[in-house]
C-alpha cells in the first residue's frame, strides 16, 4: 500500500448469538450502570430538540436508540425505545450495546490524529508487509486514503459465505484483523482503485492493520488513549462550536 463540529454518537442494539462460553457482552439489565459524569442534560438549551430527534427516529422504526452530544454547552445524553424487545427492557443511558459500523468513524478519526504527528506515530513511513498485500485484491496498488474513502475495489469480507459459517461455528471468537483478511485473499477485485466508491468493511480492517504496523501498538489501545479516554474526560476531540 502507498503512500464536525458537534460530536454525535448513535448506538443501535444488535442481536448477539451466545454459545455456552461466557458472552463478551452481558445480558441487558433493567437498570444499567450509571453514566460516569454528572448528568445535566435537562438543563441543556437543546434538550427538547434532541429528545424530539430521538423520538423521530423511533417512530421511523428503530427499536432503540441513544444519543450523546458533546459541545460548548456541555454533554447531553438520552435514549428512547427498547434495549431488549423480547424482555421489554426500556433503552436508558448507560445500557451497553455493540456499536457496529460507528467504529469506522472512530478508526478514521484515529488515523487522522496519527497522521497529524507522523514523527511520533510512525504513520506515513511504515506499511503492512507484502505477505499480506500480495494476497489482498489490489493490495499493492491502493492507498490509505482510498481505504478510508472505500475506493479500493477490495471485496467486502462479510459478503463471503465462509465468513458467516465461521462466525456461526464460533460466535464468541475474537477475530484478529489478519484472520479476517483471509476470507478475501486471492479474490478478484471488485474494481480498479479510484474508479468508484463502494462500501466494504475490509477497508477499515486494512486501516487498522496499517495503524498497528506503523505504531507497533494495538489499534484498540490507541482508540482508548486518543479517542475514548479524552471523550470520557470531557475533553473535546474537535473544536467546540
Amino acid at each position: 500500500m502507498n503512500n464536525m463540529k458537534k460530536q454525535f454518537f448513535f448506538i443501535i442494539p444488535l442481536i448477539v448469538v451466545f454459545a455456552c462460553k461466557k458472552p463478551a457482552i452481558p445480558h441487558t439489565e433493567n437498570t444499567p450502570p450509571s453514566i460516569p459524569w454528572a448528568d445535566s442534560s435537562s438543563k441543556h438549551p437543546m434538550n427538547n430538540q434532541f429528545k424530539e430527534l430521538l423520538e423521530k427516529y423511533r417512530q421511523k422504526g428503530l427499536p432503540g436508540i441513544s444519543l450523546l452530544v458533546n459541545e460548548k454547552h456541555g454533554i447531553w445524553v438520552g435514549a428512547t425505545g427498547k434495549a431488549d424487545i423480547t424482555k421489554n427492557v426500556a433503552y436508558l443511558p448507560g445500557h451497553v450495546s455493540t456499536i457496529a459500523s460507528i467504529t469506522k468513524l472512530m478508526v478514521g478519526t484515529l488515523a487522522f490524529k496519527l497522521i497529524e504527528d507522523p514523527v511520533h506515530s510512525g504513520l506515513g513511513y511504515k506499511w503492512i508487509p507484502r505477505k499480506i498485500t500480495d494476497r489482498v485484491p489490489n493490495g499493492n496498488k491502493i492507498t490509505l486514503g482510498q481505504c478510508m474513502k472505500h475506493e479500493t475495489g477490495v471485496p467486502d469480507l462479510i459478503d463471503e459465505n465462509k465468513f458467516y459459517l465461521a462466525v456461526l461455528n464460533n460466535p464468541n471468537k475474537e477475530w484478529k484483523a489478519e484472520e479476517l483478511l483471509e476470507f478475501i485473499y486471492d479474490k478478484l477485485p471488485d474494481f480498479n482503485p479510484g474508479d468508484t466508491a463502494v462500501y466494504s468493511n475490509t477497508n477499515t480492517t486494512l486501516v487498522s492493520i496499517v495503524i498497528e504496523y506503523a505504531t507497533g501498538k494495538k489499534h484498540s489501545d490507541l482508540l482508548r488513549q486518543k479517542i475514548f479516554t479524552p471523550a470520557a474526560d470531557g475533553r473535546h476531540l474537535l473544536p467546540a462550536l
